[in-house]
């Protein structure tokens, strides 16, 4: 408990003082972040260990993002975020859950949050609602609600 006190204060010191932000870099071990706006939560992201340099560039294991706004919740062996590209590379076990079009399995996802955009080249399994398909790469546009899988999607539904 002490522990994620004092994490809670180190991220409390470094979203207040943007100064103290240009040279912090942070190591965490279990830990747990949100963010809210006037809506509510925007953002919750856990990690079992996690590395932050000061340009804001993070890596962390173990990684799961909720985005109860976006309708998305993401886990995978371990992750990425580049802020200069507004990037985030889920890689490992990668398990996206969305609310309108079920769950999708990969080894990588791609993530630009501020575009509203996830995709992967990789082989990827969907699971919804009595279907599955396989594919090779997708695409889902969040805010216009376009999901696509590519290449050559097997389709298999179960009664």
């Amino acid at each position: 408990m002490g522990r994620g006190v004092a994490i809670l204060s180190i991220l409390v010191l470094f979203l207040v003082s943007p100064s103290l932000s240009k040279d912090f870099r942070m190591v965490a071990k279990d830990l747990e972040y949100s963010f809210y706006s006037k809506e509510g939560l925007l953002w919750k992201l856990k990690a079992s260990f996690f590395k932050r340099d000061k340009e804001g560039t993070f890596w962390a294991e173990g990684l799961t993002l909720i985005s109860p706004s976006k309708g998305i919740n993401v886990s995978s062996q371990r992750g990425y975020y580049y802020p200069k590209e507004d990037k985030m590379v889920f890689q490992g076990n990668v398990k996206l859950v969305t609310e309108n079009y079920g769950e999708v399995y990969t080894e990588e996802l791609i993530f630009f949050p501020k575009k509203n955009y996830l995709f992967t080249e990789k082989e990827v399994l969907v699971k919804q609602k009595g279907m599955l398909i396989r594919g090779k790469g997708m695409t889902y546009h969040i805010k216009d609600g376009i999901f696509q899988v590519h290449g050559r999607a097997q389709f298999q539904m179960s009664f």
